[in-house]
Order: structure tokens, then C-alpha cells, then sequence
């Protein structure tokens, strides 16, 4: 099935401390995908962790739909 995963999908985590991290966008269906967002939002880093529990970063993208665009190319694979 191609679900498209949306920004609903997602449930934001607010850093406490932007300066030292990021804010996270968490996919509320699978909690081993996130998105690592800039708190000035220069940049969103889709995240995929692995069974291992590895963290395997995707390119850094301008937006978060772009981020989300690439999430979902790589869960359709």
C-alpha cells in the first residue's frame, strides 16, 4: 500500500536547549523514523533507525516537506 506520509503524521518535540539541540519531528506510526529539525530551521535531517538500533541519516534537506518526501521514498522501498 502507498500510504503517503503527511505532516499530521508527526508529532513535534520542542528541544529545550536550541543552541546545543535540534528539534524533532517523531512519525507517530513508527517511532524508529523522525525528522532532526533546525530550531531556526535551516535544515531537516530525516533519521531512519535500524533493528540494530543504528541511526542512518538521509540528506539534509531546506524543508520539511522535502524531508517527508524523502521518508517516503525510502519506506516505499
Amino acid at each position: 500500500g502507498s500510504m503517503k506520509i503527511t505532516i499530521q503524521d508527526f508529532r513535534f518535540e520542542e528541544t529545550d536547549e536550541p543552541d546545543v539541540e535540534d528539534d524533532m519531528y517523531v512519525l507517530k506510526a513508527n517511532e524508529r523514523i523522525h525528522i532532526q529539525a533546525s530550531p531556526y530551521g535551516y535544515y531537516f535531517v530525516p533519521v531512519i533507525e535500524d533493528e540494530e538500533g543504528a541511526f542512518r541519516h538521509l540528506k539534509s534537506c531546506k524543508t520539511i516537506n522535502q524531508a517527508i518526501l524523502v521518508i517516503n521514498k525510502e519506506v516505499e522501498a
